[in-house]
């Protein structure tokens, strides 16, 4: 699978460090553990706060996971966020290959 999703948002402070993005995302476990090392934040520190404005999801992993679980929480994040990601990923097992697109997540043959 690999990743080029985009989004922005306005201001979310972030306790700590580090974010869990199994909430942040709203995802599983199984997804989280596979994507962590892919996301990148857009923030900045005010005073003792940390603010997120953005986020990125880019790269491969070489498994796959339920796309549909998936697409659930980007859509459940950007509804939640009133903002749209931009971008893709695909999708290729030995079965399939399939591209989705953002905002809609509508699975197009690759």
């Amino acid at each position: 699978m690999s990743f080029h999703l985009n989004i922005s948002f306005e201001n979310i402070e972030v306790k700590g460090v580090t974010i869990n993005l199994k909430k942040f995302l709203y995802l599983n476990d199984k997804i989280s553990a596979k994507i962590k090392h892919l996301c990148q934040y857009k923030s900045y520190v005010n005073f003792a706060e940390t603010l997120l404005n953005g986020m990125q999801i880019s790269g491969e992993i070489q498994t796959v996971f339920n796309h549909k679980r998936f697409i659930s929480s980007l859509k459940t994040f950007q509804s939640n966020h009133n903002n749209t990601w931009k971008g893709y990923f695909t999708y290729n097992d030995s079965h399939n290959h399939f591209i989705f697109k953002a905002p809609r997540f509508k699975k197009e043959l690759l």
